[in-house]
C-alpha cells in the first residue's frame, strides 16, 4: 500500500477499469423515450449574416467579408462562387427576406446564425434576421462560435445568458420544450473542452429562467451526456476524394452510429448533409469535395433520412467562402434549393420510428437506483481534465461528482474527510507495445515507482524544496 493508504490522509479509489467495464455494456440515460416523442423533424441550415458592401444598411462603409468585388466579370475575390444576387449586405431586410423565401421554398425550417459576438457585424444582423423570420414562417437560432476571454465556464455562461436575454423571447427564435436553442460549434467546445461545458451549461440553466437546449458539436459519448443533443459542421474532411458511390457507403454506416449514438444517450440526434466544397480560393493547399452535379448531395440525403434522426442540417445556406453555399449561385442556379425542397419534403412526411432507443445490455432504472444508494452520502472528486467515458458514465447513471479545479487540489482543501473518493478520469490509453521479452513488464515497474513518488509528493510535501519547487516537480 502506497503512503497515501498507510497514512489514511487521502484515499483514491482507483475504480476506473470497473467503471468502463460496465460502460462498455452500455448506459443509455434515463427519459431516451420522452425526448423522442417531444423533438419535432426539423431541417435546419448553417447561415453566415458577416457580409457588407459599403453603401449597404449595415453602416460599414467598406467592404466586409467578400474582398474585392468585380460586377462585371461576376467575380468576388473572397467567395468560391457568385451569387445571383450579387455581392450584397447582410443588414438588408429585403435580402433577409429572399433568403427567407427561398428558405421556405426549400422545406427548411430553421437558420442555425454564425454569432460573433454583441458588438460584431454578425451579431448586429441578429435582431434582423429573427424579426425577418417571424414575417416569413421561420425560426432562427445563434450558432455559437468562439468564447470570449477569459475562456472560462463563467465567461461562455454569461456570454450565452445575455444572447438570451436579448432573443430568447424572440416568437421566432426556435426553443424546444421551450428551452431556447444554441448550437455549439467545435472551436468554442475546444476552448472550454467537454469538461468546461459541463459547467458552463449548469451555470446558463442556473441563470436563465426556464434553461437552454445545448447542441454540441461532437459525436462522442462524452458530448451525449454533456449536451443536450449533438451534430457535426462539416464533414468534408471525410468525403475528401470520394466519389457519390463511396460517399454513400461512408454516410450509410456513419449516420446510422451518429444516430444511435444521441439515442442512447437520450439526445436530439442532428445529421449534417453537404452540397460540396471547395475552399482553394481562400485558403492554400485548401480542400475541395466535388457536387457531382448534385449526386453528392442526393447520396447524402437519402441516407441521412434512413438514418432516422430528429433533425438534418445543411451546411450550408451562404457559406460563399467554402464554396458549401445552397444558395443560388451563377454556376449552380436554383439547382441545390430545388433537391432540398424535395428530401426535404420527404424527410419530414416520414414519421421517426422508435424515437429514443435504448443500448441493449444497459442498465436498468433498478440497477441504477442500486447503485446510486451505494454511493449516497459520499462525495465523489474529480480531478480536473476530466474526459474518459468513466466519468461520463457515473454522470449517465446518476451518481453524484464535483469536477475539482488544479486550484482545488492546491488550497490544502483535497482530505479524506471531504473526498473519500477521489478519480482521475484525463482520458488515457494503455497501448502494448513489445520489442523484447520482459519490456511491458520493465516499463509498468518504472510507471509504479513514478506514481508512488507522486503519491508521496502528494501526501507528505515535506521536504527540502520550496513549495513551488514541489508543486512542478508533479
Amino acid at each position: 500500500m502506497t503512503a497515501l493508504g498507510r497514512n489514511k490522509r487521502l484515499l483514491v479509489l482507483l475504480f476506473v477499469l470497473v467503471i468502463f467495464t460496465a460502460a462498455s455494456q452500455g448506459g443509455a440515460a434515463l427519459g431516451a423515450e420522452a425526448l423522442g416523442k417531444t423533438v419535432s423533424r426539423r431541417v435546419m441550415t448553417f447561415y453566415y449574416p458577416w457580409y457588407g458592401t459599403p453603401d449597404g444598411p449595415g453602416g460599414a462603409g467598406r467592404t466586409v467579408h467578400w474582398g474585392r468585388i468585380d460586377e462585371a466579370k461576376k467575380d468576388i475575390e473572397a467567395s468560391t462562387n457568385y451569387p445571383i444576387l450579387g455581392a450584397y449586405d447582410s443588414h438588408d431586410p429585403n435580402l433577409i427576406d429572399r433568403h427567407c423565401q427561398w428558405a421556405r421554398y426549400a422545406n427548411i425550417d430553421t437558420f442555425i446564425v454564425s454569432w460573433w459576438g454583441h458588438n460584431s457585424f454578425s451579431g448586429r444582423a441578429m435582431d434582423k434576421i429573427l424579426d425577418g423570420c417571424q414575417r416569413n414562417g421561420l425560426s432562427a437560432c445563434i450558432y455559437y462560435e468562439t468564447v470570449p476571454r477569459p475562456q472560462e465556464p463563467q465567461t461562455a455562461s454569461g456570454d450565452i445568458v445575455k444572447v438570451l436575454n436579448e432573443y430568447g423571447g424572440h416568437n421566432a427564435y426556435l426553443k424546444v420544450n421551450g428551452k431556447p436553442v444554441v448550437f455549439v460549434y467545435g472551436r468554442a467546445l475546444g476552448q472550454l473542452g467537454l469538461e468546461g461545458w459541463l459547467k458552463t451549461i449548469e451555470l446558463v440553466n442556473k441563470e436563465y429562467k426556464g434553461g437552454i437546449t445545448a447542441i454540441g458539436d461532437k459525436f462522442s459519448y462524452g458530448s451525449a451526456r454533456v449536451f443536450d443533443g449533438v451534430h457535426t459542421y462539416n464533414t468534408a474532411g471525410s468525403l475528401r476524394g470520394m466519389r457519390p458511390a463511396e460517399v454513400r457507403k461512408w454516410v450509410a454506416g456513419t449516420y446510422q452510429s451518429w444516430v444511435q449514438l444521441a439515442d442512447q444517450a437520450g439526445k436530439i440526434s442532428a445529421i449534417t448533409v453537404i452540397p460540396g466544397y471547395d475552399d482553394t480560393k481562400i485558403r492554400k493547399p485548401g480542400l475541395a469535395v466535388g457536387r457531382y452535379d448534385g449526386k453528392l448531395y442526393r447520396a447524402q440525403w437519402e441516407e441521412a433520412i434512413k438514418a432516422d434522426p430528429h433533425w438534418i442540417l445543411i451546411t450550408s445556406f451562404n457559406e460563399w467562402h467554402e464554396g458549401s453555399e445552397i444558395e443560388p449561385s451563377l454556376q449552380y442556379g436554383r439547382q441545390y434549393l430545388d433537391l432540398t425542397a424535395e428530401y426535404a419534403k420527404n424527410f419530414k412526411a416520414k414519421r421517426r420510428g422508435s424515437g429514443g432507443r435504448t443500448a441493449s445490455g444497459g442498465l436498468s432504472i433498478e440497477e441504477k437506483a442500486r447503485l446510486c444508494e451505494k454511493f449516497e452520502g459520499i462525495q465523489i472528486g474529480v480531478l480536473a481534465g476530466a474526459d474518459s467515458m468513466a466519468f461520463w458514465w457515473l454522470l449517465d447513471v446518476g451518481v453524484g461528482t464535483e469536477v475539482l479545479t488544479w486550484e482545488d487540489v492546491a488550497s490544502g482543501d483535497l482530505t479524506a474527510q471531504k473526498y473519500p473518493v477521489l478519480l482521475y478520469c484525463g482520458g488515457e490509453r494503455y497501448r502494448r507495445s513489445v520489442h523484447k521479452t520482459g519490456d511491458v513488464d520493465e516499463l509498468s515497474t518504472n510507471r509504479i515507482i513514478f506514481h508512488e513518488f507522486v503519491a508521496n509528493s502528494v501526501e507528505f510535501g515535506h521536504t527540502d524544496d520550496s513549495q513551488d519547487v514541489k508543486w512542478r516537480r508533479l
